[in-house]
C-alpha cells in the first residue's frame, strides 16, 4: 500500500514536472553530453568513461539510501532534459518504468546496466538467510564482475548517444576495466583461505560478492533495509551466528543498522563495516572515496573479519 501511494505520488509529480519543463532552465555546457543516473556507481563511472564529453548528474542525493526513493519534479526535469539515462534495473528503481513511459522521451538513450548479467534470486545463495524471496537481487557491483558489467553498459550507452565519442570511451572504458580486474584478483587472493566462510552483515546486498568468492551470506534485513525481519527470524539468526563461532558482524553506511547491532550484542560479537557503495554521504565523497577504495577497504574488513590468512 505504502508503495502505491508513493507511485501515486509519483505520477503527480510527473505531471507537474513536465508541464514546466518547457520554461526549466539550467547552468550547463551546452556542448557537453546530458546524462542523468539513478546511482552512485553509475555516476562515477560516467564520468570516468565520458570524461570531459559529459555532464553528470545523479537523480538519488548524495548519503540518501535509494531503494525507497522516489524523483521529485526538479529531478524529474533533469532526466526529461538528459540525452542518456543510466539506472541499475533489475527492480532496483521500482519507479522507473511508470516514469520512462510518461516522459516518452523517445531520443533518450535510457540503459539497464544490469542487463546481460546472471543475476541471481533473493535468497539463492547457499547458507543464506534472507528475505523478499523471489525477487531479483541488483546489487551485482559488489562483484567487480558486476562492476565491469555496468561499466560495459555505460560505454555502449554513451556510444549510442554521442558516437562521435567512441574511441574516448571505449580506451577510458578499457582502462578502467584493467583496474577493476585486478581489484578482482586481489579479492580472489585475499579471501581464497579464511577461518571462516559466513558473513552476517544487515541487509541482502552481498549475494553476488559471496557468491564469486564461496563465501555464505546470512542478512539480517532484505534485498531493501526497509524489508525487516520478524522476531522469529532474528532469532534464528542469531542461533546460526552462535553455532558459527562468528566473531564480527558487518554493519553498513547509509541504511540503518540497529537490529544488526542487537544481533552483535547477543552473539558477543564486534561489529566492521562492509559499505554497500549505493550512495556516499558528501564527507566521504570530499574525502576522495571511490569504487576502488571502498572495495578494497571491504576487503581488509572482509579479511579481519573472516580471519583470513593471506
Amino acid at each position: 500500500m505504502q508503495k502505491k501511494r508513493g507511485m501515486a505520488l509519483l505520477a503527480g509529480a510527473l505531471a507537474l514536472a513536465l508541464a514546466g519543463c518547457g520554461a526549466a532552465t539550467q547552468s550547463t555546457d551546452s556542448s557537453k553530453v546530458k546524462v542523468a543516473v539513478s546511482f552512485y556507481g553509475l555516476e562515477e563511472w560516467t564520468k570516468i568513461v565520458g570524461g570531459d564529453r559529459v555532464q553528470v548528474t545523479n537523480l538519488v542525493p548524495p548519503g540518501v539510501e535509494p531503494h525507497e526513493w522516489e524523483p521529485n519534479p526538479s529531478e524529474l526535469k533533469t532526466l526529461e532534459q538528459a540525452k542518456a539515462f543510466f539506472y541499475v534495473g533489475a527492480g532496483y528503481e521500482h519507479w522507473v518504468d511508470q516514469t520512462l513511459t510518461a516522459i516518452g522521451k523517445k531520443d533518450l538513450v535510457a540503459v539497464e546496466a544490469s542487463h546481460g548479467f546472471a543475476l541471481l534470486e533473493s535468497g539463492a545463495h547457499e547458507g543464506e538467510t534472507g528475505h523478499d524471496h523471489g525477487g531479483l537481487d541488483p546489487h551485482i557491483w559488489l562483484d567487480p564482475q558486476g562492476a565491469i558489467q555496468m561499466v560495459k553498459a555505460v560505454r555502449d550507452g554513451l556510444i549510442q548517444a554521442d558516437p562521435a565519442g567512441k574511441a574516448i570511451y571505449t580506451t577510458n572504458a578499457e582502462a578502467y576495466m584493467a583496474k577493476v580486474e585486478g581489484l578482482d584478483q586481489k579479492f580472489a587472493a585475499g579471501l581464497k583461505s579464511c577461518k571462516s566462510d559466513e558473513i552476517f552483515v544487515t541487509h541482502e546486498a552481498y549475494g553476488y560478492l559471496a557468491h564469486r568468492y564461496n563465501l555464505h551470506q546470512h542478512a539480517v534485513l532484505g534485498l531493501s533495509p526497509e524489508t525487516e525481519p520478524d522476531p522469529k527470524t532474528l532469532a534464528e539468526l542469531i542461533k546460526v551466528a552462535k553455532a558459527e563461532g562468528v566473531k564480527v558482524i558487518f554493519t553498513e553506511t547509509v541504511a540503518s543498522n540497529k537490529l544488526t547491532e542487537v544481533l552483535a550484542k547477543e552473539v558477543g560479537a564486534r561489529t566492521l563495516t562492509l559499505h554497500t557503495f549505493e550512495n556516499l554521504t558528501d564527507d566521504e565523497r570530499k574525502a576522495g572515496a571511490d569504487y576502488i577504495k571502498v572495495m578494497e577497504q571491504n576487503l581488509a574488513n572482509l579479511k579481519q573479519g573472516l580471519e583470513c590468512g593471506n
